[in-house]
């Protein structure tokens, strides 16, 4: 997959060469500039869900007035839709993200279709939430993905949160702890046994010493997909 005739090294460059990537020292590696999507739906939705939770600890859904939320330029032309009425549009909705994340905790798969896209209490949040472009956020992207989200509550008081870098990000990274349930919850929503996602967790754990994953894994997807 990586020096064959269709691998990535042949997809990407007309002079690779494969005997550089043993070469390589520890920190070139581009891969660790890349960025991680902890939660489901648009990356562009990131920041404000990662403000959102920051609230959870303080506010409550009852108390929230009105959200103005500042972003880069791209998040707001991508994102910004209130009403979202399908799993698509909601996976690229900054409304629907933020009030996911302040009324339930970190966003999963199922908040992003069915029933959820009609609940009272996220759709209530997601009217009164603007969206704006903020230009000093937008002169940080790509480089950074970042978002200024002020809260009001019925009471008067304004509660301001920033986020430079969105939670996945190399200057915002993830935990171990939290990559592996991503991956575990991946697998469930994908309908594999709990028992067959630690068996396929353990191998792929132990790639750098073992440098293989057995095929009898792949036994227990046949059901699932077409090998």
């Amino acid at each position: 997959m990586i020096e064959g005739e269709l691998g990535l090294l042949a997809a990407t460059s007309s002079r690779a060469r494969a005997e550089a990537l043993g070469q390589t020292g520890a920190g070139d590696w581009k891969i660790e500039e890349v960025s991680e999507k902890p939660w489901p739906g648009c990356r562009h939705t990131h920041p404000v869900v990662e403000a959102a939770l920051r609230y959870r600890p303080a506010v409550s859904t009852d108390e929230v007035d009105r959200v103005e939320m500042q972003t880069y330029r791209s998040a707001v032309e991508f994102c910004d839709d209130a009403v979202p009425d399908s799993p698509h549009r909601a996976r690229f909705s900054l409304q629907h993200a933020f009030a996911v994340a302040l009324s339930k905790g970190e966003p999963e798969l199922q908040d992003y279709e069915g029933e959820a896209l009609n609940d009272a209490v996220i759709g209530r949040l997601r009217r009164k939430i603007a969206v704006f472009e903020a230009p000093d956020i937008s002169a940080e992207f790509p480089q950074r993905f970042g978002c200024r989200v002020r809260l009001y509550t019925r009471t008067g008081d304004c509660i301001e949160q920033s986020v430079l870098s969105a939670r996945g990000d190399p200057e915002n990274p993830v935990d171990a702890a939290a990559s592996r349930r991503k991956f575990r919850q991946l697998l469930a929503h994908a309908g594999v046994a709990d028992e067959l996602a630690a068996d396929f967790e353990q191998a792929i754990l132990g790639l750098p010493s073992s440098g293989s994953v057995p095929l009898s894994l792949f036994a227990g997807l046949e059901a699932l997909v077409d090998l």
